[in-house]
């Protein structure tokens, strides 16, 4: 959504302190993209209730998907290190950076813990549960977050494997050799990667299972999912924050491993059974050579 194409299209149906909103968010978008509700309201001598108005009466949900079309919609305006730079001298300079910068953190795994519903985290539980095959994708960003996810899933005795959207040959092979308990975990946030867009949308058509974790249930990247898991990726200097994720991820896996307990008990007997087996050969063939 061209966010500030929509300000200005609604902007004669706003009061008149929406309006004084409107005219700052089309004025400096590049310093709005990196404000809190808070400190937005703050900014503007006005209430969050209103800026939470504003936005719904432009027709976002929630202040934090209007910023992150805002930010999707600028990001290409300026580089990286001005994106850093311009959020930098957003902080007020008589308040402390080093608690901001951790009240940032913590309302990001806040908003991310309300977002999910116990009854969806134990849907996606069961998925996991029953998946004899996943697939992890995550690119960018979120590839560290996959390939995490991937270890604790190893560490549970799951047959997991991560797969790289940017090499379509491991894509192709990926996707020939799928059977219906096959699951997908796609983890994706702003700013998307067109090949896991693309992917999610291939597999989303052919009616294959996958858990998306991401910023919004209507990202693009959950269109297709038949779980969406919600992730708050807002950061107080950086474009995106993995702090969320990670501890979604850490979260999922634990309730699985408890969900688990009875197969990762019989796995270890497993383990055992065939380490001592192997102990005995060895034996046998030392003893053979004397």
């Amino acid at each position: 959504m061209n966010v500030l194409s929509v300000i200005k299209e609604k902007y004669n149906t706003l009061s008149k302190t929406q309006k004084r909103i409107a005219d700052y968010m089309t004025s400096n978008p590049e310093n709005a993209c990196f404000l809190s509700v808070r400190d937005l309201a703050k900014q503007l001598s006005t209430t969050e209730v209103t800026i939470f108005k504003f936005v719904k009466n432009i027709g976002y949900n929630s202040y934090n998907d209007f910023k992150k079309d805002l930010q999707a919609q600028i990001q290409n305006w300026i580089s990286p290190n001005e994106r850093i730079k311009q959020a930098v001298h957003n902080y007020d300079k008589e308040d402390s950076l080093f608690s901001q910068v951790i009240k940032s953190e913590i309302d990001s795994l806040k908003t991310t813990y309300d977002s999910n519903s116990r009854s969806v985290v134990n849907d996606a539980i069961g998925l996991l549960s029953s998946a004899q095959k996943i697939y992890v994708i995550g690119n960018e960003i979120s590839e560290s977050v996959a390939k995490f996810c991937v270890s604790r899933l190893y560490q549970l005795g799951k047959n997991v494997e991560f797969i790289d959207v940017n090499v379509w040959q491991s894509v192709i092979s990926c996707l020939t050799n799928l059977d219906d308990s096959s699951l997908f975990i796609i983890i994706s946030f702003p700013i998307y990667s067109v090949n896991t867009l693309a992917f999610a949308e291939y597999i989303g058509k052919k009616n294959l299972k996958y858990i998306s974790i991401s910023d919004r249930h209507n990202s693009d990247v959950a269109l297709h999912a038949s779980i969406s898991l919600i992730c708050c990726s807002d950061t107080a200097i950086f474009y995106n924050t993995i702090t969320s994720a990670v501890s979604l991820v850490n979260i999922l896996c634990s309730l699985l491993a408890v969900n688990l307990k009875q197969e990762m008990d019989e796995r270890q007997n497993k383990k055992e059974e065939i380490q001592n087996q192997l102990n005995c050969y060895v034996s046998n063939y030392y003893k053979n050579k004397e």
